[in-house]
C-alpha cells in the first residue's frame, strides 16, 4: 500500500520540480536569456563616458581566456563562457545575456546565471572597475546575499583585463 502512495506521489513530485525550475531561451545569436524572470536592470543606464569603461574592448580573464565580458552603452552586457574570443560572425558563443549598472567606478550586473544542481536564474555581480581591469567582489544570486564566489576569488590574481586585441561587434539581441 506505502508504494502505491509513493508511486501516485511521483508524477507529482516530477511535475513540482520542472514548474519550479528555471526555463531559458536562446536569442538569435545563441545567447541565453530566462524565459520567466525580468531583469530590475533593464533599461535603467546608459554609458556616457567610456574612460572608466570600455565598449569597444573585450574584458578578458585572465587566468582563463575562454571567459570575457563585452559592455553596450546601452546597459546591456554579454558574458561569453567556454567561448574563444570570435574571430568571425559563425563563431559559436556560448553567452548569459544581461544588463549592468555603473555608477563612478562601481560596477553592478544582473547576469542569467545557472548551476545545474542549485538551478539560478539571475545573478548579481559587484565590482569595480579600476586601471582597465574589473574585479568582482560579491556574486550571489538574486534574492540571496550568500556570495557563491564563481566571480569574486581573487586568490591567484585572476580578473577580468581589459583587451587591446580588435574583435568583431557582436550583435546584442536581448
Amino acid at each position: 500500500m506505502k508504494v502505491n502512495n509513493l508511486l501516485l506521489l511521483f508524477p507529482i513530485l516530477i511535475q513540482l520540480l520542472i514548474s519550479c525550475g528555471g526555463g531559458y531561451k536562446l536569442t538569435p545569436n545563441n545567447y541565453y536569456i530566462p524565459e520567466k524572470y525580468k531583469f530590475r536592470l533593464r533599461k535603467k543606464f546608459k554609458l556616457t563616458d567610456t574612460s572608466i569603461l570600455s565598449t569597444s574592448s573585450l574584458y578578458q580573464y585572465n587566468c582563463y581566456k575562454d571567459r570575457w565580458f563585452k559592455f553596450y552603452k546601452d546597459g546591456r552586457v554579454l558574458f561569453a563562457f567556454d567561448s574563444n574570443v570570435p574571430k568571425n560572425l559563425s563563431d559559436r558563443i556560448f553567452g548569459y545575456a544581461g544588463f549592468y549598472t555603473l555608477e563612478g567606478d562601481k560596477l553592478k550586473i544582473e547576469l542569467t546565471y545557472t548551476q545545474k544542481r542549485n538551478d539560478w536564474y539571475i545573478l548579481l555581480l559587484e565590482g569595480k572597475v579600476k586601471d582597465d581591469k574589473i574585479i568582482f567582489y560579491k556574486d550571489h544570486p538574486r534574492g540571496i546575499n550568500r556570495n557563491i564566489e564563481h566571480f569574486s576569488i581573487d586568490s591567484m590574481g585572476c580578473n577580468y583585463i581589459k583587451t587591446q586585441e580588435p574583435y568583431l561587434l557582436l550583435p546584442a539581441d536581448w
